[in-house]
Parts: C-alpha cells; structure tokens; sequence
C-alpha cells in the first residue's frame, strides 16, 4: 500500500490508502484535469520558474509510507514497503529520456517508472522484500542503495538523494508509457546494510557525509519540499535513539487566530502573482512566521492578529535580503489593506 493526498500545502490532510496499481492507472491513463494540469506546468516552466514551483504545488501526490493517524509527519510513521528514486535535470547531462527509460526497464527491480511533471526526470518506485518500520534505518538504506544504483547507471549527478525521509511525498505526473512490472524483484534492505553492526553503520554515515561534502548536487526542480533543511523531526528521533532516557521538551502551544488561517491563501495567491515563493510558515504566539523567496533571496516577516487587527513586522536576519524584506512587507500590508476596503 501506498497513501494519496490532494494538497501537499495542508499540514493536516488525511491521506487515503491506494495500491500501486492504482497509482499505476492513475498515471498512465490520467484523467483529463491532471493531463490540463500537466500540460499547462510544462509550458510554464519554460517561462517562469517560481511561477512554475508555486503552481506545481496543487497537484495531488503520493508518499510511501503509511502513516498512523493518516497524516503526513514523521512522529505518525508506520512502515513503508516501497520506496522511490527522483531522477532529476536529466537534459542537464546530455541523456536522452527516452533512451534512460528504455534502458531501466530492463532493470528486474523497477516496479514502476514515470516521467516528472516537469519532463526532464523520472520517478522510480521500488519494492522493499519487508516492511521497514524504522524511519532512520529507512533513510540510510535509501542512501545506499541510490549510490549504488546510480553509479550502476552513471547518474551520479542527477539522483537526488534527499527523498529519504519517509514522509518525502512525490507528484503525480501524466505519461501512457509509464512502465509497470508487477513482478519486480523486491530489495532486502539487509543485504545492502547489516543494522546489527554498529561499526559498519558508523563506516557508512562517514562515507555518505564525506560524498555529500565533496560532491556538486543539481537544484532538483521537481522536488516537492526543495528544502535544503534537515528534517528537525528525524534528528530528534536519532537523538532519542541515542539517548533513550532523553526527554524532548514540550513544545508550547501557541495561540493561531484564525483570521490568520484566513488570509494566508490571499498572501499566497498576490506572492505568486509577483513572482515571488513562500518558503516556509510557521505559527507563533499569535502569529504567524512568513519567509518568502525568489531565487537565491529571501526575506521574512511576522503577521500578527490581535484586539487592534492585522499587524506587520519585519524581523531582518543574517542572510535576508533587505530589499527583499522591504518588498514582502508591503505586499502583506497590500493584502491586509485590501481585505478591509
């Protein structure tokens, strides 16, 4: 089983369980809003590609890992029996698509392969022989058996590895030559690393951590997250690992008004309009933390709501663009403005 949500943007969607052969048809015969929604991606990452990543957002998408309650967060984690390989910038290393993909097939291992939204990758599932049910155990498998495959195949540059954390959720795309064997070989994640050996482990992370250093990684434009942040939720289940008798500190509950909640997709929708991203938000006591970003910049700023309404502050950092800051604070107070008029 796989789980499949229609909102990537919601924090709390309740994800529904499909098997691969749906996922399968859903793909390979799509219907005609996906096939629209796709055709109409492609044409505009040729001319504006912030405008490209914000919209791509809206497609539906699937995760590997089964989640209890069916919410997409690493603390609802089950067990995942699949596992999927992101391809990305493929005309960037002078490859031909459709000659890879030919290739691949051939490879007994693949479940099922798709082109990317963006038609420049491929998406490739795999089978795992057992359920895993260690989110940290997943992801260091995952990262060697795509070292491994991607040299098998010389894509060293072009596989993204940052798909290893279980809740890593993958869009659909629409392609009839999507390909589907559903006697593939499945992967014993034993037999690529032995998690009863210690200093095996340890041998491995210092290998993966010297390659990430040295290597040049491809900004993958069909990623779903693109965050260069690690995960905070998978470091504090390898630290509790480490120290069983750690006790996480409670986080504070804050207080979100919901005229908040309200105007976000309002925010969203005028960002986009200019060209610009929303990377990431965060509820604070009474607030809420907008970072935005267009290409290599970003600025952010907090929105509060109170007794006395809407409130707009700057919160300059090291590393933001002021001008940036300056322009995002004026678009929130344009949104908020025209809320009121």
């Amino acid at each position: 089983m796989l789980t499949f949500g229609v909102n990537i943007i919601s924090s709390t969607e309740q994800l529904r369980k499909i098997t691969i052969e749906e996922l399968y048809q859903k793909i390979a015969y799509p219907s005609a809003e996906l096939t629209g929604r796709i055709a109409q991606l492609r044409a505009l990452q040729s001319i504006d590609m912030e405008q490209y990543r914000y919209n791509k957002r809206f497609l539906p998408y699937f995760t590997c890992g089964i989640f209890t309650p069916p919410v997409r967060k690493i603390v609802n984690f089950h067990f995942a029996r699949y596992f999927v390989l992101d391809v990305d910038h493929i005309g960037q290393k002078n490859l031909d698509l459709t000659t890879l993909k030919n290739e691949l097939a051939r490879d007994e291992r693949i479940l099922l392969m798709f082109t990317s939204p963006g038609n420049d990758g491929l998406k490739i599932l795999f089978r795992l022989e057992n359920k895993c049910f260690d989110a940290a155990k997943f992801s260091l498998f995952y990262k060697v058996f795509a070292g491994g495959f991607s040299q098998q195949y010389q894509l060293e540059q072009v596989i993204d590895n940052r798909t290893s954390d279980v809740t890593r959720a993958c869009f659909l795309s629409a392609d009839q030559e999507a390909w589907y064997n559903p006697e593939a070989h499945t992967i014993n994640m034993d037999s690529l690393v032995d998690f009863n050996n210690q200093l095996t482990i340890s041998n491995i992370e210092q290998a993966l951590r010297e390659k990430e250093k040295n290597e040049t990684r491809v900004t993958p434009d069909d990623d779903t997250d693109v965050k260069a942040e690690i995960n905070n939720e998978i470091l504090a289940e390898i630290r509790q690992k480490l120290n069983p008798r750690l006790v996480e500190k409670q986080k504070k509950e804050v207080y979100v008004p919901e005229q908040l909640n309200a105007v976000l997709p309002l925010i969203e929708k005028r960002a986009a309009e200019l060209g610009l991203s929303i990377i990431e938000v965060i509820s604070i006591q009474y607030g809420k933390k907008i970072k935005f970003g267009v290409r290599h910049f970003w600025a952010e700023i907090n929105l509060f709501h109170g007794k006395r309404g809407f409130s707009v502050v700057k919160t300059p950092k090291s590393g933001s663009n002021e001008e940036l800051t300056q322009i995002a604070f004026d678009l929130v107070n344009e949104v908020i403005y025209n809320i009121h008029d």
